[in-house]
């Protein structure tokens, strides 16, 4: 079962944090996660049609050593749409919906829409947008470092890291 919800802060131990925030969704699906702490999300990655069918991510973790993620979920989607992060551009707010919708007769809970906001710019919505939203903005210095998903076929629940600046 994926079910997280929001977990304490772990200390990197140079004064900086991170907080595991979420999932939204469907909690029944396998969890995917990270094999270590990120500190900088780097490339992202959805694949999409009517619901987000995979993501996939790159970050630098705290030794500084290159992570690629994923893909999480499944290959379909008719769009595939990589979104490459400048050397100073941070992910500040993930937001989308999450809804039902069928195939070959069977209902299936995803997350439908997904749209990632940056110091910069505000890239998406991805997917086809339905009436259930969610929204992680960070405020401050923090910023999204990576993501941990409940994914099948499709994802079906979404959440994030979150690092908190060092401290002063």
């Amino acid at each position: 079962m994926c079910l997280s919800f929001l977990r304490p802060l772990l200390s990197l131990g140079d004064g900086s944090a991170i907080a595991k925030i979420g999932p939204w969704g469907k909690i029944s699906a396998d969890l995917l996660d990270i094999p270590t702490t990120p500190q900088r999300l780097e490339r992202i990655t959805i694949r999409h049609g009517v619901v987000i069918d995979s993501l996939a991510f790159s970050f630098i973790d705290k030794a500084g050593e290159p992570y690629n993620v994923g893909p999480w979920g499944g290959p379909r989607g008719d769009n595939k749409d990589t979104i490459e992060l400048a050397a100073s551009e941070i992910v500040k707010e993930v937001s989308g919906t999450v809804g039902v919708f069928a195939e070959d007769n069977v209902e299936y809970n995803a997350i439908a829409s997904l749209t990632i906001t940056t110091n910069v710019r505000t890239y998406g919505p991805f997917g086809e947008t339905q009436s259930t939203t969610f929204s992680v903005p960070v405020q401050d210095n923090k910023n999204i470092v990576g993501f941990f998903v409940c994914a099948g076929k499709y994802v079906e629940a979404l959440g994030v890291y979150v690092r908190s600046p060092v401290s002063t």
